[in-house]
């Protein structure tokens, strides 16, 4: 089995490998994907990235649809920040609560939820 489009943060690998194409790059990259995961090799650690533009949810109406959208954007195929995520679906459950249409204005506590939910975000990009 020949191996192609792989990566490591094994700098002795790397100077070791006989690399006859351009699948393997011989130096360690800041961020890879892995997993459908963002990989940092350097650290050794997984990174999730959540596409939703914070400051522009904090100066545009939120919405049940806002909110679902921003949450099902978040891919963790391994279930590594399950409990995290746990959150948001909290608040999209007291939103079908209060029987609001998929794009009518969330009118309920939003100073404190709202913002929790918005660090939560920031926090998932880091």
């Amino acid at each position: 089995m020949q191996l192609h489009k792989w990566s490591s943060n094994c700098k002795e690998l790397l100077a070791n490998s006989e690399v006859s194409d351009g699948d393997v790059s011989l130096t360690i990259p800041g961020e890879t994907k892995a997993l459908g995961l963002l990989w940092r090799p350097q650290k050794d650690s997984l990174a999730f990235s959540v596409s939703a533009n914070v400051d522009t949810c904090e100066s545009h109406k939120i919405t049940k649809r806002s909110v679902l959208s921003t949450t099902a954007r978040i891919f963790d195929p391994l279930g590594l920040i399950s409990p995290a995520i746990k959150k948001a679906k909290l608040v999209m459950q007291e939103l079908w609560r209060l029987k609001l249409d998929w794009n009518d204005s969330c009118q309920w506590n939003w100073n404190h939820n709202g913002s929790e939910l918005l660090r939560f975000y920031q926090l998932l990009t880091l």
